[in-house]
Formats: C-alpha cells, structure tokens, sequence
C-alpha cells in the first residue's frame, strides 16, 4: 500500500512530529504483538478441533436456504480434502 494514503502510516507520521511517537516505539509494539499473537496460536493448536458444522451454528434459528446449502457445500469440500485440514 501506497504510505501516503495509509491511515495508519498517516497518522504514526503526524504523531512523529507531535514528538509522540518514534521508530522505535513501531517496532517494540511490532515485537510484542507478534508474540502475543503467536503465544495464542500455539495455544490454539493444542485444543481439540471444532466440527467444520459449528461455522454454521449461532447464525440464525433456523438457517436460511443460502446457508443450508453453503454449509453442505463446505462440509463435502471439507471432507473430501480432510486429509489437508487435520495435518499436525
């Protein structure tokens, strides 16, 4: 993405100048998010996997037509590339 229109970039640059931020300050938050975040993963891969169904739960009481169908849809995709899916 193009740094001028980034709003992120935008506004860490107006903080820059505010004298409110650094570079290093950037990277120390890169650091630590990129840990949580991979802490979390790791947590994650350790629980038991979710029925790929549950995707489909808690959308409406009863599922509308689309979502019937999608669901079955991602179900016979699941299982026939299961194999891809439970790699560990």
């Amino acid at each position: 993405m193009d740094k001028t229109f980034d709003p992120i970039a935008r506004f860490e640059r107006y903080l820059a100048k505010q004298g409110w931020w650094t570079s290093e300050l950037t990277k120390a938050m890169e650091d630590e998010h990129r840990k949580v975040v991979r802490a979390e993963l790791k947590r994650q891969e350790k629980l038991p996997l979710y029925g790929v169904e549950t995707l489909f739960e808690d959308t409406t009481k009863e599922p509308m037509p689309h979502l019937k169908r999608q669901m079955e849809e991602t179900i016979a995709h699941y299982n026939r590339n299961r194999d891809v899916y439970e790699k560990k």
